[in-house]
């Protein structure tokens, strides 16, 4: 059996899950819904966030479709679905924590 592990952020250890279904090679188109916490605790740990995604962006399969949703004291949707990456990364410039915005 496979597994995919990775370290869970401050917290110690590392988490472990099996892979199911998965073909190697294969690339199929997914629909994904980007949820991203621009909320004031984020404070530093925003600039992580925002490599995070841009990380999972460059993985993006052409064919995928992305949505943005934006929280913090309540969800807003920022970008319907597209497979436009480039649109997703044009929106995440803006998210900040609340006090850090600029209008």
């Amino acid at each position: 059996m496979s597994w995919i592990s990775y370290p869970v952020g401050r917290f110690s250890g590392v988490h472990r899950w099996p892979v199911l279904g998965v073909r190697r090679g294969e690339d199929a188109p997914v629909s994904v819904a980007v949820v991203f916490d621009a909320s004031a605790s984020m404070g530093r740990k925003i600039l992580q966030a925002h490599e995070a995604v841009s990380a999972f962006l460059n993985t993006a399969n052409p064919d995928d479709e992305l949505l943005l949703v934006q929280f913090s004291d309540q969800a807003n949707l920022l970008l319907g679905l597209t497979k436009t990456v480039e649109e997703v990364r044009e929106r995440m410039m803006y998210l900040r924590p609340p006090e850090e915005q600029r209008y």
